[in-house]
């Protein structure tokens, strides 16, 4: 099955980088959420459990329970995209003519070049995933 990215209108994408949030959560749920209802954080750059904290390191909550984020960026050669799944009506009619495989088809809605990431109940270090990932990227420009 192949995937096509499809660009919507001319205008530049929005710059949705102070809202792109990564939580160390699953939520069981497939379809659209009014998330703005739900996740709204009041960020602090002040960190209590760090004696010096630096610009990106910031705390929250999300649902009673403390939250420890940091806010990175990514490598400049990288755009991260928003993606919107095209309507159901729209998605159906596209078919491939080679084998009658429905194309996963999706729209760019925005795009970001940092993320804050958080975590539960540690303060984020270079050994999260997400960090890891982000040193990856940036290795692999250099090979």
């Amino acid at each position: 099955m192949s995937t096509t990215i499809r660009r919507v209108g001319a205008a530049p994408f929005e710059d949705l980088s102070s809202v792109i949030h990564h939580l160390p959560c699953h939520i069981a749920h497939t379809g659209a959420a009014a998330v703005s209802d739900f996740f709204l954080p009041t960020i602090r750059k002040e960190n209590p459990q760090v004696v010096e904290n630096s610009e990106d390191d910031c705390t929250a909550a999300f649902r009673g329970r403390p939250l420890n984020g940091k806010t990175v960026n990514l490598s400049p050669t990288y755009t991260g995209l928003i993606l919107e799944e095209p309507s159901t009506k729209k998605k159906s009619s596209l078919v491939e003519k080679d084998d009658q495989r429905e194309a996963d088809r999706w729209n760019v809605v925005g795009k970001f070049d940092s993320m804050t990431y958080w975590n539960w109940d540690k303060l984020p270090t270079d050994s999260d995933g997400l960090h890891q990932l982000l040193q990856w990227t940036r290795l692999a420009e250099a090979v």
